[in-house]
């Protein structure tokens, strides 16, 4: 790297609490090369990538758990009552089928345990 414009512990410092944007910006650089410089040092293991940042909190959003099972998620429908349009068919077919299937799968893992003991 030519002319770093902070040592790399300043600049792990910096990204730890700042992230990428805010990096940039105290560095009056692209965020482009703060994640470029990032990945540079990540070859080193000098820092983690991807960045151990916090994530957001949506207090407005469900925040839902799926631990064993499928999710299909779907949207934008344009569905209006009592109308039912192509798109709407094919979800429900979609979303049926997926539902036979994974009890299909279900019954085969459950057929096969209660053969082997």
């Amino acid at each position: 790297m030519a002319n770093p414009k902070c040592s790399d512990e300043e600049f792990i410092s910096l990204f730890t609490k700042h992230g990428a944007p805010e990096t940039g910006r105290i560095l009056k650089c692209t965020e482009r090369a703060v994640y470029k410089r990032r990945s540079y040092l990540s070859r080193f293991s000098q820092i983690t990538t991807p960045s151990k940042l916090p994530t957001k909190v949506y207090p407005h959003r469900d925040q839902l758990e799926v631990k064993n099972g499928c999710v299909i998620v779907g949207s934008d429908f344009h569905i209006w009552p009592g109308v039912k349009t192509r798109s709407s068919k094919l979800w429900l077919t979609t979303a049926c089928d997926a539902h036979f299937f994974a009890m299909f799968i279900a019954f085969l893992k459950l057929n096969r345990r209660s053969r082997v003991q």
